[in-house]
């Protein structure tokens, strides 16, 4: 029989009431000890609406002196982060905590460090790494199906300014907002498919002019071997998640709204592409929790890296700082 995780969800705002608790409740291997959140009455309205038995707390640090406690989730604004994961890291339990992880390079490296120094598993929420589309583009990059990788294109777009958040901190730059730094899931995968960024050069703009922070990122990120990827990051009204891989043998392309992926092999020019199936999965979601799971009780490595944490804020963090002067940033160091 499984071994049930006790866990605590931190953040009762809209991504644990519309994404991870409904996931939550169906998962045997989870059982939601604690629901904290520093308003007491929205606590207690989400362990209401969702019919659940979990305690309600607003003190975070006098739940992590629970023995019995095996992890939490960290679903707060970013700003929060890192004292929190410090916390959690010095009370020994798993920590999983949603993106953006960290409000800047050295904040990332302070947390990857006190993680390492407590021996406990890190696992930020970038759940497009469990997304069947774009695990399957990694599966075919690993099995050199592309044949020399010369780059990719992605788009995300989606329209968050209507998103229901409750600490509304998307649109506060100071609490970690803004439409790059919000929405990273493209970056991450930039990272996962090509490795090691060397150079980049950035646009970060406000296309709407009501807009109270910038809702537009176009980057141009060259990774080692000379392979190098444009990504378009905003909040629109339209909503597009697409990702496309080119190399010498051929390029795929995944699209949001379709079952299956395009493959064009180099020598059907003309020619309908090759459908190829997306891997399974329940959620993305679910299969992250599914991950986490497997990294406290089967001792698994966490998917996301410790360098690879770092380089996604890099990235970001040097986006925003020299977005404005026109020029490319050198990335390594």
């Amino acid at each position: 029989m499984k071994k049930k995780l006790e866990v605590a969800l931190v953040g009762c705002g809209a991504v644990a009431e519309y994404y991870h608790l409904p996931v939550l409740q169906r998962m045997p291997e989870y059982n939601v000890k604690y629901l904290v959140d520093l308003s007491k009455d929205r606590a207690e309205t989400i362990k209401k609406r969702f019919r659940m038995s979990s305690k309600t707390e607003t003190n975070f640090e006098k739940i992590l002196n629970d023995d019995q406690l095996d992890a939490v989730m960290i679903l707060t604004p970013p700003t929060l982060h890192k004292d929190q994961i410090f916390l959690a890291a010095e009370a020994k339990k798993a920590i999983f905590c949603e993106k953006p992880l960290s409000m800047n390079v050295n904040e990332a490296v302070e947390i990857v460090g006190i993680c390492k120094k407590n021996d406990v598993p890190i696992l930020p929420g970038y759940q497009m790494r469990f997304d069947g589309k774009y695990s399957k583009i990694k599966e075919l990059i690993d099995k050199k199906m592309f044949g020399e990788l010369i780059g990719g294109q992605g788009l995300h777009f989606a329209n968050a300014f209507e998103w229901p958040s409750v600490s509304k901190f998307q649109i506060d730059d100071k609490k970690g907002g803004g439409a790059l730094f919000e929405m990273m899931h493209f970056v991450d995968l930039s990272t996962w498919y090509f490795g090691k960024a060397i150079s980049m050069t950035a646009t970060i703009s406000k296309k709407k002019k009501k807009s109270p922070i910038d809702d537009t990122a176009n980057l141009h990120i060259t990774f080692e071997n000379d392979v190098s990827v444009s990504l378009s990051i905003g909040w629109n009204t339209i909503t597009v998640n697409s990702f496309t891989v080119y190399g010498t043998e051929g390029y795929l392309r995944a699209l949001s709204d379709s079952k299956k992926m395009q493959y064009h092999a180099k020598n059907f020019l003309a020619q309908q592409p090759i459908l190829i199936k997306p891997n399974h999965t329940i959620s993305p979601f679910q299969d992250e929790l599914l991950h986490f799971y497997r990294i406290i009780t089967e001792n698994k490595t966490p998917m996301i890296t410790q360098q690879e944490i770092i380089q996604n804020a890099k990235i970001v963090e040097i986006a925003y700082s020299e977005s404005s002067k026109n020029k490319t940033m050198m990335l390594e160091d």
